[in-house]
């Protein structure tokens, strides 16, 4: 997984004017030089794959909602749950996945 990259995209797209088409800004970003400093590509089918395209599935993706979660997930620190043992992973997991604004498996966020 690649937890850095997806941070980065979160980061990037929150900062997305209210006109910008956050699919086309997210193709801009995967292609900037730098998105490489911040490891592998994302795979299809991940957890991070998945949290973005509930974004974009929504109404209205560029509204305050899906910026202000994408300015949450941009904030978290990933590198936290790979130095601690695995019940610490799963209790971050646990708490992202329910107390996060973005949940993906319902329409709204």
């Amino acid at each position: 997984m690649s937890w850095e990259r997806f941070g980065f995209y979160c980061r990037e797209l929150s900062r997305t004017k209210g006109n910008e088409n956050l699919k086309e800004k997210l193709t801009q970003i995967e292609k900037d030089s730098l998105a490489q400093e911040y490891g592998a590509p994302i795979k299809i089918g991940s957890l991070q794959q998945e949290l973005l395209n509930k974004v974009f599935t929504t109404d209205k993706p560029q509204d305050n909602q899906s910026i202000n979660g994408l300015n949450i997930y941009g904030e978290i620190d990933y590198n936290i749950l790979q130095d601690k043992p695995n019940l610490t992973k799963r209790i971050g997991i646990y708490l992202a996945y329910h107390y996060c604004p973005i949940n993906i498996h319902s329409n709204t966020i």
